[in-house]
């Protein structure tokens, strides 16, 4: 039996702690949304900003030289512009476009920095393989790495601190529920409060366990019903992310539960902060500090 049922959790989809609110207004949904930014369009506005700037770069390079300036043709643009896509690429493959990655400049500054050395290296190497005759190639390559490196990390250093401010005042807020109950959901809850710039904001708990082994609240957020009425409130109101803090050996359980949860378009995770079990590093994201395991992803984001 649920505890509520599908009208209890609509009445909860503004809730963020254990006090009861009244219901929001249209209006104040509406501006709600209207206040958030898509973590999608950052990272998408980001990679066409440093493919730009790159792209431009290059090409404004040649005119430092003049004796290279009077000589720039359309393959000097396709060599510009297929520096700028190899670094985006590597910049990607380094998740350096990640929220987390974005707002932490220490974290991506030196990824920024070792995938740019990278993709100038694999030019260099391309031109020495292939016996470009451009007698400026080699100076080309070398002050668009000096320039380009100093570019790149002082614009990650002023979009990480744009970007921390923004999450602070909650316009990255993603609305989380959580999966599971008990120590492990609510060390994880406080885990994620103790971060003020996670970009988490918690609804509340969903267990499929009894009321009798489940509390009522955790960690100050109440518990807002089964798996089954997390489907229904997803449908009903904004829902970006759930959060499993089942350990990861109950794989029958989990898997009930991703049955029933598959449907909806919503990045699932499963946290990783209670499990024995170490992977590499790079197989978790994380939501602030606390480390998760990527289960679904939503299939069509912004």
């Amino acid at each position: 039996m649920s505890a509520f049922d599908v009208r209890d959790l609509l009445q909860a989809a503004s809730r963020t702690d254990g006090q009861a609110v009244a219901p929001p207004t249209p209006q104040r949904v509406s501006a709600r949304r209207n206040e958030t930014i898509s973590p999608v369009v950052l990272a998408d506005s980001v990679r066409i900003g440093e493919f730009v700037l790159i792209l431009g770069l290059g090409v404004a390079v040649r005119s430092l030289f003049p004796a290279c300036a009077a000589a720039v043709s359309f393959s000097h643009l396709v060599a510009a512009a297929s520096v700028a896509v190899l670094a985006v690429v590597l910049f990607q493959m380094a998740d350096a476009y990640r929220i987390d990655a974005v707002r932490s400049f220490p974290r991506t500054g030196l990824r920024v920095g070792l995938a740019w050395t990278a993709t100038l290296l694999t030019a260099g190497a391309y031109r020495a393989l292939s016996g470009a005759a451009d007698p400026c190639g080699l100076s080309w390559l070398v002050t668009l790495y000096g320039l380009g490196l100093g570019l790149l990390l002082a614009g990650r250093f002023a979009l990480s601190r744009i970007i921390a401010a923004q999450t602070r005042e909650g316009r990255f807020d993603r609305r989380t529920a959580i999966v599971g109950g008990g120590a492990i959901a609510e060390d994880l809850i406080r885990a994620l409060d103790a971060q003020p710039d996670s970009g988490i904001r918690i609804v509340g708990v969903f267990d499929d366990r009894g009321d009798q082994r489940s509390d009522a609240v955790v960690a100050g957020y109440p518990k807002l019903g089964t798996v089954d009425d997390l489907v229904a409130y997803a449908r009903a109101t904004r829902l970006d992310l759930i959060v499993f803090t089942i350990p990861v050996t109950a794989e029958d359980r989990i898997l009930q539960m991703l049955a029933k949860l598959w449907v909806l378009p919503i990045d699932i995770r499963l946290s990783a902060q209670a499990s024995k079990l170490r992977l590499r590093p790079r197989a978790y994201s994380y939501l602030g500090s606390v480390p998760v395991l990527d289960v679904f992803d939503r299939p069509m984001a912004d």
